[in-house]
Parts: structure tokens; sequence; C-alpha cells
């Protein structure tokens, strides 16, 4: 974390989320599945499960019509990020 970029984003950061974000309006569970290996930066991103497995939760709300929209995307610290999809 940067705490002098408190409303920026680190490109590493930005390159994981847009990826992410990316994935998921595709419904591409397989991808995300194997985010670690597929994702740009996923092992820095997410060096936990904890913090990426709720993802899939989320999405289970909305599996009948499997799609997700993106409602906020924002930075603090970096790295420090701050999606919210809205799965309907």
């Amino acid at each position: 974390m940067n705490f002098h970029a408190e409303n920026q984003a680190d490109a590493w950061a930005k390159a994981f989320d847009d990826w992410l974000i990316s994935g998921i309006q595709a419904w591409d569970t397989e991808a995300l599945f194997d985010y670690k290996r597929q994702a740009p930066y996923g092992v820095q991103a997410t060096p936990d499960y904890e913090h990426f497995l709720p993802v899939f939760i989320a999405m289970g709300s909305g599996a009948e019509s499997k799609k997700a929209e993106l409602l906020h995307q924002s930075y603090q610290y970096g790295s420090l990020s701050h999606v919210i999809l809205e799965f309907h």
C-alpha cells in the first residue's frame, strides 16, 4: 500500500481488477477459478483465497441470468480496490 497515493490505482491492481470484472461479466468461471495462474498479478492481488472466494458466492446470486453490472470502481492507497458489482 502506498499511503501517499490516496485516490490512485497502482497499475498492477487496475490490471487485475479489469481482468476480474471482465471475467465476471463474461461469466468465465473456468478462468476465474484458475485466477492465480490466469489473472495478471493474481498472486499479488489475492495472496490468500479468503479474499477471493466470496466472489463466487455473490456470482451464485445471479447464476440464473448470468449478468453482472459494474456499479463502482475506485482505489485508495494504490492497491486497496473498491469494486461493486450487481448480479441480476
